[in-house]
């Protein structure tokens, strides 16, 4: 549908950049550069922030059942909340963490991603 592609856009637009800026310094692949990790990490907290509000009104991205969008973007999101991202900052977001935590519980997610601890 329309609405899984723009999702699927979001995250490739808006969500993956800046885990990228954030966790390629952790891994050894990029110089640590303080001012990119603070911008990179506001613009992450701003994506999630577009999909708390989007959530505040389904319990799924779209509607009431997982779509392909839920899928690519817990994903995509499970490596941020473990090593890169303070809990604080998350509490911001408590419908996207909601969110999180149905889709990882659901027994595809659960196997695939294990346990997340913030």
């Amino acid at each position: 549908s329309g609405l899984v592609d723009q999702w699927l856009d979001f995250l490739q637009n808006e969500i993956e950049p800046p885990i990228i800026a954030i966790l390629l310094p952790l891994i050894g692949y990029a110089t640590f550069d303080p001012c990119i990790k603070k911008k990179a990490t506001s613009d992450f907290i701003n994506a999630l922030k577009v999909l708390n509000t989007q959530l505040a009104q389904s319990t799924f991205l779209i509607g009431n059942e997982i779509t392909i969008a839920d899928i690519a973007i817990v994903s995509c999101l499970v490596k941020p909340f473990l090593f890169a991202i303070p809990s604080g900052m998350l509490k911001q977001v408590a419908n996207v963490i909601r969110w999180f935590e149905t889709c990882r519980n659901q027994a595809p997610f659960h196997k695939f991603l294990g346990k997340v601890t913030y």
